[in-house]
Parts: C-alpha cells; sequence; structure tokens
C-alpha cells in the first residue's frame, strides 16, 4: 500500500490489517530529523510494543492480567550473564497494574512521548513495510501517543477519543478488548526526562 497525502484515508486503510499485523510508526519532520521507528501489536489476549531497533532486548507489554511492565527480554538477560555483566534480578526495570478495560469508554494505560527538541535520527529507510508517519511538533513540544483499552464498540469509542487527540488505528485481542491508539500535540517538560541518579537505582513497582 503506498503512502497516502491524506492521512485519514491512510489510517482507514490500516485499521483493516490491525488484527493481525503490526503497526509501526515514527516521528519527524520532512527535511528534519526523525524519532526511531517503533512496533505495537497484539497477540492473542496481550499487547506489545517497543523501539524497533530494541524489540530483541527491551519490551513493553501489556497483559490481560493487567500486570504491565517495561522489562528486558530473556535473550537480553541471558546476554548480559554471558559477558558478565551485572544483570537485574527481575527483568522487569518497571511494572504497574492497569485498570480493566471497560465495556463503555476507555482506559489509558501508557503513553510514548516523542519531543520534538529530542528527535536526532535521519529518516527511516526501509520501504518494505508500512510505516505510520507523524508530524513532528514544534520545537519544545512533543507528540504523545496514548495507549487506550476499551470494550466498547469502535464507532461510539472514537468519538469519545476525539476530545483527547487523534485516534490512529485500534487492534482487537482475542478477549474481546481493543488497544486503541491516539495522537496529540502536547507541551513538553524537560523534566520529566529522567536523570541518570534517577535510572540508576532499583526497578520500581509502580
Amino acid at each position: 500500500m503506498q503512502e497516502s497525502p491524506d492521512i485519514v484515508v491512510w489510517v482507514e486503510g490500516l485499521e483493516r490489517r490491525l488484527a493481525e499485523d503490526k503497526i509501526r510508526f515514527v516521528v519527524g519532520a520532512p527535511g528534519g530529523y526523525y524519532s526511531g521507528v517503533w512496533s505495537a501489536w497484539g497477540n492473542k489476549n496481550d499487547y506489545y510494543l517497543g523501539a524497533r531497533g530494541a524489540l530483541w532486548s527491551l519490551r513493553l507489554s501489556l497483559h490481560k492480567s493487567l500486570i504491565c511492565r517495561l522489562a528486558f527480554t530473556d535473550k537480553q538477560m541471558a546476554l548480559l550473564k554471558e559477558q558478565g555483566l551485572n544483570a537485574p534480578p527481575d527483568r522487569a526495570l518497571v511494572k504497574w497494574l492497569r485498570s480493566p478495560a471497560p465495556v463503555e469508554g476507555a482506559v489509558h494505560v501508557v503513553s510514548v512521548i516523542f519531543p520534538t527538541d529530542h528527535l536526532r535520527l535521519p529518516p527511516p529507510e526501509d520501504t518494505s513495510t508500512l510505516i505510520l508517519r507523524v508530524n513532528a511538533a514544534p520545537p519544545g513540544k512533543a507528540i504523545e501517543f496514548s495507549f487506550f483499552f476499551s470494550r466498547e464498540a469502535g464507532a461510539t469509542l472514537e468519538a469519545k477519543l476525539l476530545r483527547i487527540g487523534k485516534p490512529l488505528v485500534w487492534t482487537s485481542l482475542d478477549n474481546g478488548e481493543t488497544v486503541s491508539i491516539v495522537a496529540r500535540e502536547m507541551e513538553f517538560d524537560r523534566t520529566i526526562i529522567p536523570s541518570e541518579e534517577r535510572v540508576g537505582g532499583e526497578p520500581a513497582f509502580l
């Protein structure tokens, strides 16, 4: 499928594929800098996402059990041990509990934020896969991708999500839940980026 200049038409074409296919997305400015490409996908009753270049080592997982994790993969843990490096006692660097998907409305589970002033990469060169490209926000601001869980029909849920931002695509899970991705422009506070001291501590359960 070719990229359409009309993002709404392009996204509608994507929706028919999302029950089984990964969605790949990137934020950037034509002629300027880009983020890394991210992937998101459903697998049975669970949902996964992460930076495409690091999926083999680190990813976010949103589980049917309601436990959500940012965790190293088994492969990365084995590599750390092979190299004689200190591997954390728990693969999960961060854990939190999400609320159950409601029958009406949606629950916000996680967001990925792309601050324009921190974009550093060239445009993605891979043209063999479909990548959703979202224009970067103005300097000093950011694009936020929010992930919402719901059991409400898409026809009525979309109108509610429009109050937050632009609903892009959704994925149906086997248990009847749907995961919707909503993008919006937001102000960006530089202080939310963790310092080296903050990320150097023990894994946290939030």
